[in-house]
């Protein structure tokens, strides 16, 4: 909580495989960015003995059943609501490089990925309304047209396939039976990255046009009547 509430858009963790690739300027351009391309993505796992429990969460709610906009390849069949929805880097190896309280560094963790995510929600928020998609700001409940997306317009996510959010657990405490748990990374829906990791200019750019209809109809059930005459 808050992230399993369905009307919350739960952000998981991902973290960037550059391995021998170039992905990265050796300064930023002129609006202070420096990556050069996408950087490919694994489901964010750097827990150890020495730093703890350092991973993507998910999982299924014990609370919440799933909601009827919850549904896609991946999607587990079953009648609770299971998050993440979405994942944003959040490894500390490749940090958010902040300035706090007169000093700065590198941040990594969900804390970091969410609001990413809250960014992007505020430029499709923008981005609606300069349009005229919309006439005021306000996008609701985000969720539905997120699963709609994966399925009609993949290219907005970028689907994470490796690795996993597996940490040690104390054999015989709650779900823990074998001394770890934890889900994989795959393809379409998982519980360790979601939908994906999200491309912010295809999110914005397809949001209006993959939008579901509604069919309304209207069916009359004539009711028999039964008249009696009194004298």
């Amino acid at each position: 909580v808050p992230a399993v509430l369905p009307e919350v858009t739960a952000v998981g963790g991902t973290m960037f495989v550059e391995g021998t690739g170039t992905y990265w300027a050796i300064s930023n351009d002129a609006t202070f960015g420096s990556a050069l391309s996408y950087i490919p993505e694994a489901a964010w796992n750097e827990s150890s003995d020495a730093q703890g429990l350092l991973s993507s969460g998910g999982g299924a709610s014990l609370n919440y059943p799933k909601p009827a906009w919850q549904t896609g390849p991946g999607v587990p069949n079953d009648n609770a609501r299971h998050i993440p929805d979405v994942a944003f880097s959040a490894a500390l190896h490749d940090g958010y490089f902040i300035y706090s309280n007169g000093g700065s560094g590198g941040v990594g963790g969900t804390s970091a990925s969410s609001p990413s995510m809250a960014g992007i929600a505020a430029l499709l928020n923008q981005y609606v309304v300069s349009k005229g998609f919309q006439k005021t700001a306000g996008l609701g409940n985000i969720n539905p047209q997120l699963y709609r997306l994966a399925q009609s317009a993949p290219s907005v996510f970028h689907d994470i396939v490796a690795a996993d959010n597996v940490v040690r657990c104390l054999q015989g405490s709650p779900d823990c039976l074998t001394g770890s748990f934890g889900y994989p990374a795959g393809p379409g829906y998982d519980q360790a990255t979601g939908l994906g990791s999200v491309d912010a200019n295809a999110l914005l750019t397809q949001w209006n046009t993959q939008t579901q209809g509604v069919t309304v109809t209207v069916t009359a059930t004539p009711r028999s009547e039964e008249r009696r005459v009194g004298k």
